[in-house]
């Protein structure tokens, strides 16, 4: 699918929301952009879900590994409400329109519920600055927003890594 990123920092285009049975998915989505060969951009996500995550308010999602920081930026927001999660593009940077490939693939228990697609626009209000963390305590000290887990971390057979950006 394609979207057509906007030109003014702060506004969004709806990529579409899912329904997963009992609210819990993962998530692979791509985004590449290409505006010019100096001005490219690709970024990968790799995520997992659970119900009522944000409970209906905006986060931010972190790429995996973006290929840089393009002078026209973009992120990705995901919204969960109840067991429906909403994705969109929010323009972060730049003044230029720009097209956008996406990719996306989404997991469930139940493989039968459908990605629908929605192309909404406006104005966000403000970025999302909360990062998107379905496990608040593994996931938010991996990237730096909360405390470790237990005091060695490996109790329970997992292995945590610190990330800092």
């Amino acid at each position: 699918m394609t979207r057509t990123i906007p030109a003014t920092v702060g506004n969004y285009i709806e990529i579409g929301n899912f329904s997963p049975a009992f609210g819990a998915a993962g998530v692979k989505l791509g985004v590449y952009v290409n505006n010019s060969a100096t001005n490219s951009i690709a970024k990968v996500y790799h995520f997992a879900t659970s119900y009522n995550q944000t409970a209906g308010a905006w986060n931010k999602l972190l790429a995996l590994q973006p290929s840089h920081e393009a002078t026209n930026n973009f992120s990705i927001e995901i919204k969960v409400t109840n067991g429906t999660y909403y994705l969109r593009i929010v323009k972060t940077a730049g003044a230029n329109t720009a097209d956008a490939v996406i990719d996306l693939e989404v997991r469930g228990y139940d493989e039968t519920f459908k990605f629908i697609e929605t192309t909404g626009t406006g104005a966000t209000g403000g970025i999302a600055t909360t990062i998107y963390t379905p496990s608040t305590n593994q996931i938010a000290w991996l990237y730096g927003t909360g405390a470790p887990p237990a005091a060695t971390g490996l109790d329970d057979g997992t292995l945590y890594f610190k990330y800092t950006p």
